[in-house]
């Protein structure tokens, strides 16, 4: 039998990015786009028409953290965001929420990384393992503790497709369940009454 080939998070990242607090963030000279917990869907996409320019303080960190394409982007406090940077929002930056991972994706596709994060068992393990009582903030270390294996390419490349339908048939679910609420709220507030 041939040993699996695994390895940390951290191993894998070629970077580990810091958020921009909100002292950066404000009463600054130089425009930035910021993606904050609002601008990532349900989904794990970013809303780019969504994000609005700030003028941020020009500082070595934030500039040491702009994003690049294949970043994963994951907050850290909150509800659950993960996101994969496309090309479109290279050069962004992100709030301190969130950490992003740089993947060297020589080695393995960041979209399975960023998959596997997102599943409600690895969310629930890191959020055990964080502080505070009520809205857990969970530790990057833990994160990249994480040990992965890491499948052949065909593997990956079956594994990104099925991601893929995945997301696109969650969209589709989402969009039905929003449009089934609005019957519902239509239904109930022109029969009852509304605010």
């Amino acid at each position: 039998m041939s040993e699996k080939n695994t390895a940390t998070i951290e191993d894998l990242c070629k970077k580990v990015k810091r958020g921009a607090s909100s002292f950066y963030l404000k009463e600054g000279t130089s425009a930035l786009k910021v993606i904050r917990h609002a601008n990532i869907t349900e989904t794990g996409a970013i809303d780019f028409a969504s994000i609005e320019p700030v003028l941020a303080r020009e500082s070595e960190r934030t500039r040491d953290n702009l994003l690049k394409e294949g970043d994963i982007v994951i907050s850290l406090r909150g509800p659950a965001k993960v996101a994969v940077v496309p090309k479109e929002g290279e050069g962004f930056a992100f709030s301190a929420e969130f950490a992003a991972l740089e993947i060297d994706s020589g080695r393995i596709r960041p979209e399975l990384i960023a998959g596997y994060l997102r599943l409600p068992q690895i969310r629930a393990y890191l959020e055990e393992k964080g502080q505070g009582r009520t809205l857990r903030s969970i530790n990057i270390g833990d994160i990249l503790d994480l040990t992965v294996t890491i499948p052949d390419n065909d593997a990956q490349n079956r594994l990104a497709e099925l991601l893929e339908t995945a997301a696109e048939e969650r969209a589709v679910v989402l969009r039905e369940q929003k449009r089934l609420d609005d019957l519902e709220a239509a239904a109930l507030t022109n029969h009852l009454g509304g605010f």
